[in-house]
């Protein structure tokens, strides 16, 4: 049975679309919450990215320290605040070679104004630990705004 041209016309006289106006409209809403959707999320990393860029911390020098009984249990850590606003370091980790780490929460006496430095002693003998000589050892700082710095610093020879 063959369809005549006849009844292709009818059909489609009878077929409707969606109006040219409220295609226009739909595009243009569906524009506007992209758009919208977009905005929020730049501005909400700008906001976050801003803060981290501020604060910016490094690790300047750490001194292997035995005490007159030759415990090998103290580190001290120099930190340089060299970003533009006061940082405060919240964790600092220290790595020893075969993986384990300890970490010291600070939550008072933490905090570098801009272009100042602090130092931070690392009591190993609290963690019933100790540095063994010419050792490389890997010691993180955490800033509450979660800039990390991080190195890994030796100890000396005999």
């Amino acid at each position: 049975m063959l369809i005549g041209v006849g009844y292709m016309q009818k059909n489609r006289r009878r077929m409707r679309g969606v109006s040219p106006v409220i295609s226009v409209l739909l595009m243009i809403a569906v524009a506007v919450a992209a758009s919208l959707a977009l905005y929020g999320w730049v501005t909400s990393m700008m906001t976050t990215q801003g803060a981290m860029a501020q604060t910016m911390v490094k690790i300047e020098a750490v001194t292997f320290t035995e005490e007159t009984s030759g415990a090998k249990d103290l580190v001290k850590v120099e930190i340089r605040n060299t970003g533009s606003v006061p940082a405060t370091i919240t964790r600092i980790y220290f790595y020893f070679p075969d993986g384990s780490y300890i970490s010291y929460d600070y939550t008072s006496d933490n905090v570098i104004d801009v272009k100042e430095t602090k130092t931070f002693e690392l009591d190993l003998k609290d963690k019933s630990k100790s540095w063994a000589v010419s050792t490389g050892y890997r010691i993180k700082a955490v800033t509450d705004t979660g800039f990390i710095a991080e190195g890994t610093f030796y100890s000396p020879a005999e």
